[in-house]
């Protein structure tokens, strides 16, 4: 979830008000809602871990390092699974453009970490 402080965009009905609300109100509202966003995206991050989701393999960070998405995240926007290699040599290696089934292994605040299983 993004947010965004109140502004009057012009044309809008809102921007007509009379009586508008000074800016600091607007950014703590703003920051109540991020925060409890936060919460709520900590709280699914760490629901997740153990679980099996297929993951598309998008691509590669300036580290090296294999990125995706779940079927929920759009690209750029939402949450990303870092991906690592699986342990057990049987299962292939990862490949861009790939949609691998996936263990969550770890998180950060809202990104996953997983490996494929298959």
């Amino acid at each position: 979830m993004g947010a965004f402080a109140y502004s009057e965009e012009e044309g809008t009905p809102a921007a007509e008000y009379e009586e508008q609300l000074d800016q600091e109100l607007r950014e703590y509202r703003r920051d109540e809602l991020i925060s409890l966003q936060q919460g709520i995206g900590e709280s699914w991050a760490r629901s997740m871990y153990g679980k099996e989701i297929d993951v598309l393999v998008d691509g590669v960070t300036e580290d090296g390092e294999l990125f995706g998405r779940t079927q929920w995240d759009a690209p750029d926007i939402d949450n990303i699974v870092f991906l690592s290699e699986s342990e057990d040599t049987t299962v292939p290696r990862l490949e861009v453009g790939q949609m691998r089934r996936c263990r969550v292994t770890g998180r950060s605040v809202f990104d996953l970490e997983a490996a494929p299983i298959c």
